[in-house]
């Protein structure tokens, strides 16, 4: 017995507020934005490295959240860390 067998993924048809989007619908939006994003990124290619704060955020992957919004950041900035529960322990917590 396998670690993964009897593991299953989720079926949209057993979560009501879940509408079945076929994956070719996604891809192709998502490819598509990334084109009008990609030709319309102009000068922040010449943005410096490493990030222009001296900061990064670390933050949950609720999709609801937009850390570039409530942080006030700007391409560049800072980089944005997702996490299941936004939790991250210390070096000296791991001995």
């Amino acid at each position: 017995m396998t670690l993964l067998q009897g593991i299953r993924e989720p079926d949209v048809r057993t979560i009501p507020w879940k509408k079945e989007i076929p994956v070719n619908q996604i891809l192709t939006g998502v490819l598509e934005s990334n084109r009008r994003y990609a030709a319309n990124f102009g000068d922040k290619a010449k943005l410096a490295l490493p990030p222009a704060r001296s900061f990064a955020i670390l933050t949950c992957t609720d999709a609801r959240l937009d850390p570039g919004k409530y942080a006030g950041l700007a391409e560049g900035d800072a980089p944005v860390i997702r996490n299941a529960g936004g939790r991250a322990i210390g070096m000296d917590s791991m001995t």
